[in-house]
């Protein structure tokens, strides 16, 4: 018999499976405007009370989760109509709809969201720069995915959220991309980054 402590409706519940692992779940906004519920899992109770609690964070700051499986170029759009749109000025939101029309949509729109990698963006990156892209141009891009990504769940797109690791490692170091312009080495993108150089 499945065993574990529940939680009051609406704040969600814990509990362990016949096979050892553990599962939550909880009621979070979903990018359809509604309630839904929501189910994350692991191997220790900690582990799923960790998700869970990151999961009714998000929804509490009106981070929607996908509540289907959707391919990127769905998700960029929602995100330049339902999230830049309404809060950037309008050159800003012409500079992400230019960039998600011309070349984020066409490259890495037809992959699924949540099966998105770090390898699958670098290999994009690294595309653009050998069509001729310039390592100005290319940035932009990254910016630009960057912010889209924040209002994404770890669960939704982990490798999303490692491409946002690393744009915020990087933030800080725009002055090196000065530097970087004078080659056409590909745009390298870890994890972990140190630094940003030719």
């Amino acid at each position: 018999m499945a065993t574990g402590k529940r939680r009051p409706n609406r704040e969600g519940s814990i509990w362990q499976r016949q096979d050892g692992r553990w599962t939550g779940a909880a009621y979070v906004l979903t990018t359809s405007g509604v309630f839904k519920r929501a189910y994350v899992y692991g191997l220790t109770r900690d582990e799923v009370h960790g998700k869970l609690v990151r999961l009714q964070s998000e929804s509490a700051r009106g981070i929607p989760r996908p509540d289907r499986a959707w391919k990127v170029g769905e998700y960029l759009d929602y995100w330049l109509a339902e999230v830049a749109k309404p809060a950037v000025r309008v050159t800003t939101y012409a500079k992400y709809e230019t960039m998600v029309r011309l070349y984020l949509r066409p490259g890495l729109g037809r992959h699924r969201l949540d099966r998105l990698t770090v390898a699958t963006v670098q290999a994009f990156f690294n595309v653009r720069l050998a069509a001729g892209d310039s390592v100005a141009k290319v940035p932009v891009m990254r910016v630009v995915l960057g912010r889209c990504g924040k209002n994404l769940s770890p669960e939704t797109s982990p490798g999303w959220r490692l491409f946002r690791q690393h744009q915020a490692g990087t933030a800080d170091r725009g002055h090196r991309m000065k530097r970087a312009s004078s080659c056409r080495q590909p745009v390298v993108i870890r994890s972990m980054p140190r630094s940003f150089s030719c």
